[in-house]
C-alpha cells in the first residue's frame, strides 16, 4: 500500500500529514474550519434534521461560583439550532474519564443557568448538551454490552433501565472508539469508514487515497499537510509529536513492569501457599495415618490380651472389629515365641 508511510520510526522518514490524535492539530483543524466539523459532527451524532450551521465557542468556561473549577475542552461549539457540542479527544487512558465529560456537560449547564437571565419559571429551559470523546484507548464495558463490544461508536442518555424512558432532553453522551475501528485502508467502503480512518491514521499516510474524492476529504488532507506550517509550527508539532510517543512508551514500559511485577509476586505468594497447603495436607495425612497406625496397634494389643485370657477367636473378632484369620496370625506368632 503506498499511501501508507514505512517504517514510522525512522528518522530519516518525514511525515506528510499531521495527526488528529494530537490536541493541538485536532483543535486547529475541527475548531477553526466550520465546514469540517459540520461534516464530523453529522457523522457521529445523526441528528434528525442534519446540521447546517454553528458557531465557535471559547474553548475555556468560565468558572461557576467563586473558587470554581473551569471547564477546558479541544472543541466548544453551538449549533444553529441551539444545542451546544463539547468536543474532547483522549489518545491514553485516564482514571475517572467518563466522571469528566459528565463534569463537562454539567458545567456547561451550570453556565447556562448562571447567564439567562429568564425569569423564574422559565430559567431551566436549557438548551441540550453534546460531549464527544474520541478515544484512542480501549474502554471498560460491563457484561450486559457484551454482544455490542465492538461498536465504534457509543451513545449514552439519561434514561429509565426497564423502559429506556428518557429524562428529558438535557445531556448526551457520544463515544467514539477508534481503538475498535481495525479496517485497512484498502477495506474502506462508506463515507462514515473513511472519517474514521482519518481521524485515526492520517497521520501514516504520505498521499491522499485517490478514492477519497469527497470535498471534506480534499479540505481535511489540505489543512493538515505538513507543508502548510511555518517552520515554527513544524517544530512545535513535532516536539508535541515527540513528547507524546514518549508518553505512551512509558506507559507501555510501567505496565510491562506492573505486569512483570504482579507475576512474580504472583508466582511467590503461590509458592508460598502451595507450600503451606502442602504441608498443612501432608500433615493432616501423617496424622490420619497415625492414628490409623495406633488404633492398629491397640486392637492388636487388646487380641493379644484376650487370647491370654482362653477367649476364642471368634468372639475376639467381634470385640476388636478384627478379622478371625488376622486373630489367628497372631495366635500363631504368639505360639512361634
Amino acid at each position: 500500500m503506498k499511501n501508507i508511510v514505512a517504517n514510522r520510526q525512522a528518522d530519516t522518514v518525514k511525515p506528510t500529514y499531521m495527526s488528529l490524535a494530537n490536541d493541538d492539530v485536532f483543535k486547529n483543524v475541527f475548531g477553526e474550519q466550520k465546514e469540517l466539523m459540520i461534516v464530523l459532527l453529522n457523522t457521529i451524532i445523526k441528528f434528525e434534521n442534519p446540521i447546517t450551521d454553528l458557531e465557535f465557542l471559547p474553548q475555556e468556561s468560565a468558572s461557576v461560583g467563586k473558587n470554581g473549577k473551569k471547564s477546558v475542552c479541544d472543541v466548544r461549539c453551538k449549533l444553529s439550532s441551539g444545542e451546544h457540542v463539547i468536543i474532547e479527544v483522549q489518545v491514553n487512558y485516564e482514571a475517572c474519564f467518563n466522571e469528566r465529560v459528565v463534569y463537562e456537560a454539567c458545567m456547561d449547564i451550570a453556565l447556562q443557568l448562571k447567564k439567562s437571565g429568564k425569569k423564574h419559571d422559565e430559567v431551566y429551559r436549557l438548551d441540550p448538551v453534546y460531549v464527544i470523546s474520541i478515544v484512542h484507548f480501549p474502554r471498560k464495558h460491563d457484561k450486559s454490552a457484551a454482544d455490542k463490544k465492538d461498536d465504534i461508536v457509543w451513545e449514552y442518555d439519561i434514561n429509565n433501565p426497564e423502559t429506556g424512558e428518557k429524562l428529558g432532553n438535557i445531556m448526551h453522551f457520544f463515544f467514539v472508539e477508534l481503538g475498535n475501528f481495525k479496517k485497512e485502508l484498502h477495506e474502506l467502503g462508506t463515507f462514515e469508514e473513511k472519517v474514521y480512518f482519518c481521524l485515526k491514521s492520517i497521520g501514516t499516510l504520505d498521499s491522499k487515497p485517490e478514492d477519497f474524492t469527497e470535498t471534506f476529504f480534499e479540505k481535511l488532507f489540505s489543512v493538515t499537510n505538513i507543508e502548510s506550517l511555518t517552520q515554527d509550527q513544524m517544530k512545535k508539532y513535532i516536539r508535541a509529536m515527540n513528547s507524546e510517543e514518549k508518553r505512551i512508551r512509558q506507559i507501555a514500559g510501567a505496565l510491562e513492569q506492573g505486569i512483570e511485577k504482579g507475576m512474580k509476586q504472583g508466582m511467590e505468594k503461590g509458592l508460598e501457599q502451595g507450600m503451606k497447603k502442602g504441608l498443612e495436607k501432608g500433615m493432616e495425612k501423617g496424622l490420619e495415618k497415625g492414628l490409623e497406625k495406633g488404633r492398629e496397634l491397640e486392637r492388636t494389643t487388646i487380641a493379644t490380651n484376650l487370647l491370654h485370657l482362653g477367649i476364642s477367636a471368634k468372639d475376639i473378632a467381634a470385640a476388636t472389629s478384627l478379622s478371625v484369620d488376622e486373630i489367628q496370625t497372631i495366635a500363631s506368632n504368639l505360639t512361634d515365641r
